[in-house]
Formats: structure tokens, C-alpha cells, sequence
């Protein structure tokens, strides 16, 4: 099972804790706590050994009791907490008390802030009271600064008054103070509307101006010694959660149904299932209030003692939600208008154990142990429920209605009925001013809910437009994909089209300077055959003319050769003709294959500039296409991140919602 524990602040070091130690015998011992990591929790009594502290043998355990009449070691190594003890008040008569804390100084500006988280910034009203002690005697001046009204009181003297709304102002007035001597300190102020400001300061006997701080403060007797804890020892009921067994854990709800309550700061979202718990405090329940209630009732309890019957159905931002048979479903407000949720009377259980803690809880417990700096808390509602020891206040065992906290009984027998009771007039007062406020607050809930739900309405809008955007962008990169690779693959294959006219073109380029030589040869040849046979008809020519003319002087012989000459260059002369013929004819042929060559070329040319400019225009649309879908990939990864941020902000709000 999961542990569940606090970490609260450490208020005094356990390592030198004064307390007191009630044995299983019934006898009281002061002494000093100190934890010891072998074993555990120890108890050093004064002027004897220490003794190890362990559940059964002893009755109760008080750390830095504020009642114990300390040894003079013990007294010189305490420590007390610096500082007043500031009360805040709801409204500005000083009457509604809602917070208390320590503060180590007056000096606050608040300007259009709250004192506190998630509270009022105007209309509410704080007393500071404790004691000063000054290191001189002399004339001392204080001077507050304040924005609204302010009072000064020094031992029961009031030297400033100036409870009127104003802006800031500064108001002085002087008093002797004697050293050594605690003297006593009250402050009070309001804040109406508008800026918040509290200062006070004062001008010690050397004409100094200091911080309020400067002077030893100390708060009311008791406030460090010994917290604050009504739930046992007055009437009253402070707000906070209490369990069906009777355990107190000063806290608010963050939400709450019919099933599961999940508790606020410090318990950091601890849920309890809604059957352990009996009732929910929302607003102190005065003394009076609580002794005309009864406790067996389910319902509301209103402030000025009206109850509302119903069975608890939800409880979120502030609302709290019943059923009835008579009314149907109601919703109450709970910072003005209800005191508390009353689910069921808690009743004692099997206790043993009541430990109690510097924030005011008051846990209950079947079993207990200590488990190195801490003690172990299990009962019927808590399992291993861990608190630190530097935060408890006090452990005491018995039996069950000993342990009780008797402010828990409502009713005119209960523990309540011994307070002063309220006039009629003070009650009416009350629920006036609780109606007026619980309406207001309710007109600032609904404007509040209204922006909720524009929130909420525009997340939801958000996330459909981003689901929209993105599924219209993942088919735009689809079908930009799609054009991109088709458009890929025409470049491609124009490219190696390309390639292969281009092949083609070079290779006929070759052809043709190949055909161009051989034409080149082929006339060449035309010309030495042609040459040739005007050489061999010029000499047919002078050998038939030597032959004809009549020579007296030429014998038959030279006759005869000449005869011979003609028949063998007529021979010569028909062969010439032949092959001057033939190089004619190949010298054509040549020219044929030359110029079919240059037209080849010429065509290749062309298709190699068309499909160069098919090829490029081809490559540019892809990288168009490969451009737009780079810009709608990244639109669509933008998209994708608007819709995981909008789920991502659903899902938050959905996790917040009880199941």
C-alpha cells in the first residue's frame, strides 16, 4: 500500500526538543528529545539515562510543551519563534476570523494582492498582537504607514487612531519604553478597497529610523510552546476535515462526489473515499451554532444555524451540491453562506493512539510506531499514515472515548453549550451579512464559471480546429506526396530519355565526321581517276594524230610502235574511264551518306534540345512539388503540436475531474 505522509515545516529542531514523557505508570518526566538513527526516538530525563521511546510504555508525549516548568539547561537552549501573531478577519470590524499565522514583521505591501493565496484582496481586517522588548531605555516614536485604517496600542495605551478609509498615510506618536521589560504590542488594520498597504516602523532614542522587526518581538504566550487547537480545548469548531473516526485534519477539499473527497494542501491531493469522512468544515462553526445542531441530520449546515436537509452529490470551485426528495438538487455557497457538509456523526472507533501536530490536526490512530524521524500512523481510515516527529505536538494513548475530541459531539449536551451564546441580534447580523456575501460571491462564482466554460468551450474549439487543420493537412501532404513522387518520375524518366537522344546526337556527330572524311577521300579519289583519264585521252589524242600525219621519214617499224602505243593507251584510256566512273559513283554514294549523316544530326539536335527542355521543365515541377509539400509537412507538424497541446490540455482538465 502506498505510504502517505507530511512534510511540514520543522518549528523546533528535534535534535534538542524539551518535553515531557507520561509513563505507563502515571508518572510525569521533563527531559529532552533526541532521535538516534540505531535506536529511534530517545528521552533523556533530566539527571538520568536516556531511555528508548516506544509505543506501550509510555502514556502521553509532549514536545516543547508550552506548560512544563523548564530546567534552567533547558530554558537556556529553547527557542522562540520571532515575531506577532497576525489574525485575519473577513470584513472590517475585526469579527470574522479566517486565518492566523506568525508574521516576523509588519511591513506589507499588498497593493492589489491578498494576504493570502486564493483570499479576498479588499474588505478584510487583521489584529497583530504579542510583545516588544527595545535594548535601551528611552523615547521611542512609532510611525505607521497605512492604506486604510489603522490603530497602535502600547501596554493597553492607544497612541494612534486613525480608523477611517484614506489613502497612505503616515501616523507617529511617541512613548517611553524601559528595558528588560516585555511590553505589550497590539496593531490593528483595515483594508476597504483599493491598494493594500501596513507598515510600521519607529525612531529609537539615537534619532535612528528602523523596521518594527529591529526591536525583539515575541508573539501571545503559548502561540510557539503550544499551538493552537480549539478541536480539544474550546468551543468552537475551526474548518477542516473530519473523519468517521473521529480524526481531525486541518484542511480543505479540492473536490469531492458521492464516492471519492480529495484533500488539499499539505496532504497534496490525498484521496479518501467519501464513506471515511463524516464532515467537511467550510467556516467556523461558532460555539452557539454548534450546540442547536444535530448531528444525526444529513445535509448543510448554514451559518446562523439553519440547516438544509439533502443527500451530498458533488462539491467543486466553491459549490456545494445536494439532493432532496422535496427540493431536488441544490447548490450552496460555501466561503459565506455553509458552515459545513454533515455527512454522518463520527463515532469513536477502536482507538489507542491521538497524535497531534503543529498545523492542528488530530489524527487518531488503532496502532502507532516510530519508524526512524517519523511516527506511523494506522487506523481503520488511514494506512500507514506518516507524519514527521519535528511536526507533532503531542501523543497520547488511552481507549477510544478518552481520545475523542469532544468539540465533535454537537447538540445542548455537547461540549459547545458552555460558551456564551450569541444574542438574537448578533445572529441576525450574521446571516445578513452572510446572504449579502454568500450572494456576492455566488455573482462572482457564476461570472468566474462563465469564463470557465469560455475556457473550457474555447479548448474544445481549439482542439476540433486543430483536429480539422490537421486532417485536411494530412491530405493535402498525401496528395502533395503523391504528386511529388509522379512528378519524381516524369523527371526521371525524361532525364534518361534525355540522356539517350543526347547519346545519340553525340554518336551522330561522329557519324558525320566519319562520313565527312570519307566524302572528302571519295572526291579526292574522283579527281586523281578524272585526272588520270584527261592525261591518257590528251595522249590518244597526239598518238592518232602522229599516226595520221604522213611522216617520209618514219619507218614502218616506228609505225608500227606507234600502233602498238595507241592500242595499249586506248587500253589504258578505257580503264581510266572505268575508274574514274567508279570514284564518280562512290565520290555520290559518299555525299548520299554525308548528307543523310548532317540531317540525322540535325534531328537528333532538335530532339535533344526538346527533350533537355522536357528533362528541366520536368525537374522543376518536382522541385515545386517537392517545395510545397516541404511547406505543408511543416504546416502539419505545427498542426500535430497545436493538437497535442490542445489534448494535452483536455486531458489535464479531465484528470482534474473526479471519477
Amino acid at each position: 500500500m502506498k505510504k502517505l505522509s507530511l512534510a511540514f515545516a520543522v518549528l523546533l529542531p528535534l535534535a534538542l526538543s524539551a518535553g515531557i514523557v507520561v509513563d505507563s505508570t502515571g508518572v510525569m518526566s521533563e527531559g529532552r528529545f533526541t532521535f538516534n538513527a540505531e535506536r529511534g526516538l530517545m528521552f533523556t530525563p533530566e539527571g538520568a539515562d536516556a531511555i528508548a521511546i516506544q509505543p506501550g510504555n509510555f502514556r502521553a508525549l509532549e514536545f516543547s510543551a508550552g506548560d512544563a516548568i523548564w530546567p534552567e539547561a533547558f530554558r537556556k537552549s529553547g527557542k522562540v519563534e520571532a515575531g506577532l501573531l497576525g489574525t485575519y478577519y473577513e470584513g472590517t470590524k475585526l469579527q470574522e476570523r479566517r486565518h492566523e499565522r506568525l508574521d516576523r514583521n509588519v511591513d506589507f505591501n499588498w497593493g492589489g494582492g491578498s494576504p493570502f493565496k486564493n483570499w479576498r484582496n479588499e474588505n478584510f481586517s487583521v489584529r497583530w498582537t504579542g510583545f516588544l522588548q527595545v535594548p535601551r531605555t528611552g523615547d521611542y516614536e512609532f510611525i505607521t504607514t497605512s492604506d486604510d485604517g489603522v490603530r497602535f496600542s502600547i501596554n493597553g495605551a492607544q497612541l494612534i487612531d486613525n480608523w477611517t478609509d484614506h489613502s497612505v498615510t503616515e501616523n507617529k506618536a511617541k512613548v517611553q519604553l524601559e528595558k528588560g521589560k516585555k511590553h505589550n504590542i497590539r496593531i490593528e488594520y483595515f483594508e476597504n478597497s483599493g491598494e493594500a498597504i501596513m507598515r510600521v516602523e519607529y525612531i529609537d532614542p539615537s534619532k535612528a529610523r528602523r523596521k518594527l522587526n529591529e526591536l525583539r518581538l515575541e508573539p501571545p504566550k503559548g502561540i510557539t510552546g503550544e499551538p493552537d487547537l480549539p478541536l480539544l480545548v474550546k468551543t468552537g469548531l475551526k474548518p477542516g476535515v473530519i473523519l468517521r473516526d473521529g480524526t481531525y485534519l486541518s484542511t480543505q477539499i479540492k473536490k469531492a462526489n458521492d464516492t471519492a473527497v480529495v484533500l488539499g494542501k499539505p496532504f497534496d491531493d490525498l484521496t479518501i473515499s467519501t464513506f471515511n469522512v463524516a464532515r467537511v468544515v467550510f467556516r467556523e462553526i461558532p460555539a452557539d451554532t454548534a450546540a442547536r445542531a444535530t448531528a444525526s441530520r444529513q445535509g448543510a449546515l448554514l451559518v446562523g444555524g439553519d440547516f438544509v436537509d439533502g443527500e451530498f452529490k458533488s462539491f467543486e470551485r466553491g459549490m456545494l451540491k445536494l439532493s432532496s426528495l422535496l427540493f431536488g438538487f441544490q447548490s450552496l455557497e460555501t466561503k459565506f453562506e455553509t458552515h459545513a457538509l454533515m455527512l454522518r456523526e463520527p463515532k469513536f472507533d477502536q482507538s489507542h493512539w491521538r497524535v497531534r501536530d503543529y498545523r492542528g490536526n488530530v489524527v487518531l490512530a488503532e496502532k502507532l510506531q516510530f519508524d526512524g524521524d517519523q511516527v506511523v500512523i494506522n487506523s481503520p481510515v488511514l494506512k500507514e499514515f506518516r507524519l514527521p516527529l519535528s511536526s507533532v505536538y503531542r501523543i497520547d494513548s488511552g481507549t477510544g472515548p478518552d481520545l475523542f475530541p469532544a468539540a465533535l459531539e454537537f447538540g445542548p449536551e455537547s461540549i459547545h453549550s458552555q460558551s456564551r451564546s450569541r444574542s438574537d441580534d448578533e445572529i441576525r447580523r450574521q446571516k445578513d451579512s452572510a446572504r449579502k456575501n454568500s450572494a456576492r460571491e455566488k455573482m462572482y462564482r457564476l461570472r468566474d464559471e462563465g469564463k470557465e466554460q469560455e475556457r473550457i468551450a474555447k479548448e474544445q474549439y481549439d482542439a476540433a480546429d486543430a483536429a480539422k487543420k490537421t486532417e485536411e493537412l494530412e491530405k493535402k501532404v498525401a496528395g502533395y506526396r503523391e504528386q511529388f513522387v509522379k512528378a519524381e518520375q516524369e523527371w526521371k524518366a525524361a532525364a534518361a530519355k534525355y540522356d539517350e537522344v543526347y547519346k545519340q546526337y553525340n554518336q551522330s556527330i561522329a557519324d558525320q565526321r566519319t562520313k565527312s572524311r570519307a566524302y572528302d577521300l571519295a572526291k579526292s579519289a574522283e579527281g586523281r581517276a578524272n585526272s588520270t583519264q584527261k592525261n591518257l585521252y590528251n595522249s590518244l589524242g597526239s598518238l592518232r594524230g602522229q599516226l595520221k600525219s604522213n611522216n617520209r621519214n618514219r619507218s614502218e617499224a616506228q609505225t608500227k610502235k606507234l600502233e602498238a602505243n595507241l592500242k595499249d593507251t586506248e587500253k589504258k584510256y578505257e580503264a581510266a574511264r572505268k575508274v574514274y566512273a567508279a570514284a564518280v559513283n562512290k565520290t555520290r554514294e559518299a555525299s548520299r551518306q554525308k548528307s543523310d549523316v548532317i540531317r540525322l544530326a540535325s534531328k537528333l539536335r532538335s530532339e535533344t534540345s526538346r527533350a533537355k527542355s522536357d528533362r528541366d521543365s520536368k525537374q522543376r515541377t518536382m522541385y515545386s512539388r517537392k517545395k510545397s509539400l516541404g511547406t505543408y509537412e511543416g504546416q502539419l507538424k505545427t498542426a500535430k503540436s497545436r493538437l497535442a497541446s490542445a489534448a494535452a490540455k483536455l486531458e489535464a482538465r479531465k484528470k482534474k475531474e473526479l471519477r
